[in-house]
């Protein structure tokens, strides 16, 4: 496995399910924070970009007082860049596709086994980090072309200011 250890949240409102998954985790290497009510899942979520802390990963319930799928989409609003794993009891189809559709990784089901997370988790932070690379990749392409470019420019002003006539 990669050096790096993804930060993740845990959204779910059974404590029983939130204490073992932080557990089996913290046995594996990652540092996970744990949040149970729905409605505070986003906050948590802002609070650590603006600390530049951000999470990776966010492990998220589907059935709870707020829909998980409800809660999908704002925390894909809120960073579009942070990867959900949802989790669930009910082995409904349904609940995947939806989940999919809406920018979700990954669906569990409950009980999950700590290999069945941990191969999740590294899924999810392959993901994530693709989509970092791939965004890295752009930055770099697009200062490419400004920096050809202002060559560019630079270069006709100086032949314009000067009378050089162009090569070639």
């Amino acid at each position: 496995m990669n050096a790096h250890r993804p930060r993740i949240l845990i959204v779910d409102d059974e404590p029983a399910f939130c204490r073992a998954t932080a557990r089996a985790l913290s046995a594996n290497g990652y540092a996970a924070d744990v949040v149970s009510d729905p409605r505070a899942a986003v906050g948590q979520l802002v609070v650590n970009l603006r600390l530049r802390i951000p999470y990776e990963i966010v492990l998220l319930d589907v059935v709870m007082e707020r829909s998980g799928l409800d809660v999908l989409r704002d925390l894909r609003a809120a960073d579009p860049d942070v990867e959900v794993i949802m989790v669930s009891a009910h082995r409904d189809s349904s609940y995947a596709r939806e989940a999919r559709s809406r920018g979700a990784g990954d669906l569990l089901y409950k009980p999950i086994g700590t290999s069945a997370l941990v191969r999740a988790i590294e899924a999810a932070r392959e993901r994530w980090e693709g989509a970092l690379f791939g965004a890295r990749q752009e930055i770099t392409d697009v200062t490419e072309l400004l920096r050809r470019s202002n060559a560019y420019v630079a270069a006709r002003r100086l032949r314009e200011d000067h009378g050089i006539a162009r090569p070639g």
